[in-house]
């Protein structure tokens, strides 16, 4: 009886550890793989505020930020070595903002007549438009007013 509740010993053979991480290893990398792309990349390297790691940290500019385009003559100036103070930036970057502003307007104001079909004549981009009364660049009359014959 003591035979059949004995516990068997398990004993390890040392050479057969090179065979086992020869399957064990490309398994597991394998296994690595596929959990991998079934997770998705989306999670990855997300920014974890409790350990402060990750793609799009604070302090970083990975995600969120926002490009400006600098006008050319402070692009030469920068290219040249010359110091560009933060103002300057800022204030041309504003001229410019206010440049497309107006343009966007222009462009909505246009299609706005065009709609009522009132033709307009284009200014030209030297002269500034802001002194000219509301109806000078209206091609042609009005058009309810018709002349009549006598």
């Amino acid at each position: 009886m003591d035979t059949f509740w004995k516990k068997p010993e398990l004993k390890f053979d040392a050479a057969l550890i090179p065979p086992l991480l020869f399957f064990a290893i490309p398994v597991f990398m394998i296994s690595i793989r596929v959990r991998n792309y079934l997770k998705g990349s989306s999670g990855a390297n997300t920014y974890d505020p409790k350990t402060g790691l990750g793609k799009g940290a604070p302090g970083f500019t990975t995600a969120g930020t926002r490009k400006v385009a600098l006008p050319a003559h402070l692009v030469a100036r920068i290219k040249s070595g010359e110091d560009v103070s933060a103002e300057e930036v800022t204030e041309a970057l504003e001229l410019e903002e206010e440049r497309l502003r107006r343009k966007a307007q222009d462009a909505l104001e246009a299609e706005q007549r065009a709609k009522k079909g009132i033709k307009t004549m284009k200014v030209p981009e030297s002269v500034d438009s802001s002194w000219l009364p509301p109806g000078s660049t209206v091609v042609g009359g009005s058009g309810g007013a018709r002349r009549r014959k006598k």
